[in-house]
């Protein structure tokens, strides 16, 4: 099952992802960084929550790419 859903608001890239039995919603970070950083963690209805709730904060920097 494939429950990644890429997401890209305020100049980042969003998805969610399965790690040690939750959903994470993760930011990619620009390299040298390592690893992508977990914004959040929960249920997947709540990640979808979340990604929806950093949109509506990034609406303004969207609106004037």
């Amino acid at each position: 099952m494939n429950i990644r859903k890429d997401t890209y608001t305020g100049g980042f890239h969003y998805w969610i992802d399965f790690r040690d039995g939750q959903s994470v919603v993760l930011r990619e970070m620009p390299d040298p960084f390592p690893e992508n950083e977990v914004m959040f963690a929960g249920h997947y209805e709540k990640c979808l929550e979340w990604i929806e709730n950093e949109k509506i904060r990034n609406g303004e920097f969207d609106r004037n790419l």
